[in-house]
């Protein structure tokens, strides 16, 4: 009887093309969206401080008058990105911490919130909100550590379907805007039973997904008809409006 034939093995040269494919795969999947934000937002003034660490960036302004806010970035997006978003909340006292994560995935951190209270006791209370992913990822945790935040605030996200929030008192805030390519009106609408019933919302006219960030356009995403500054200018607008409107 013949010699089994010895198993087969991938040559040595098409197993480092195979790895290497693989990596550049990795690298492109997981690269960071560009920066598009103005430094200067990402530098400390007169009162107001800007600190950028291993946490993420920190912006608190000299006096505080409420509570603040733990932002979980979208998919792929720097902290950097939402300066406008720190800038704006802290210019009317509201220290805002965006949140630094693995690869820039919020998923490979979704408690990085407990870590920043820890290393930040002397703020107070804080609400919790995010973009895109990251919204969803602060929704899940808000449902895994309830009243752990006064509210939570989402932009163009929504709950992911285990982190059911409809039995929850948890003052929410959802921002969409009507050009979404990604948070479509028809997903936002087929989630929204998630949400705690006196979830307040507010949709901007003409905005779109990627301008809720400083990082460019994104694929499948609709097409703005108001500019980026404006839609982030509302939203501000909307996020103090909210967090004013029942002493938080």
């Amino acid at each position: 009887m013949n010699d089994p034939a010895p198993p087969s093995r991938l040559p040595i040269s098409l197993l480092i093309a195979g790895l290497s494919i693989l990596a550049l795969a990795t690298s492109f999947f997981f690269r960071p969206a560009p920066i598009e934000t103005d430094p200067a937002l990402l530098r400390s003034g007169p009162g107001l401080s800007v600190v950028n660490d291993d946490l993420g960036v920190e912006f608190t302004p000299t006096v505080v008058s409420g509570d603040g806010l733990i932002f979980y970035p979208g998919a792929r997006v720097e902290p950097e990105s939402y300066a406008w978003l720190g800038v704006g909340l802290a210019e009317r006292g509201r220290p805002v911490f965006v949140a630094r994560f693995p690869l820039d995935f919020a998923l490979f951190a979704p408690a990085r919130a407990l870590a920043i209270r820890k290393a930040h006791p002397e703020l107070g209370s804080w609400a919790i909100g995010g973009h895109g992913l990251g919204g969803e990822v602060a929704a899940s945790f808000a449902h895994d550590h309830p009243g752990s935040a006064t509210a939570l605030v989402l932009l163009a996200s929504m709950p992911p379907y285990p982190a059911d929030l409809s039995s929850s008192n948890l003052r929410t805030l959802l921002v969409t805007a009507s050009e979404d390519g990604i948070a479509t009106e028809s997903e936002v609408d087929r989630r929204f039973r998630l949400l705690p019933p006196t979830t307040r919302r507010v949709v901007i006219e003409g905005g779109n997904h990627a301008q809720f960030g400083e990082y460019g356009e994104e694929q499948s995403d609709g097409h703005s008809k108001i500019e980026g500054n404006r839609q982030r200018a509302m939203t501000v607008d909307a996020i103090l409006s909210f967090l004013e409107g029942e002493g938080g």
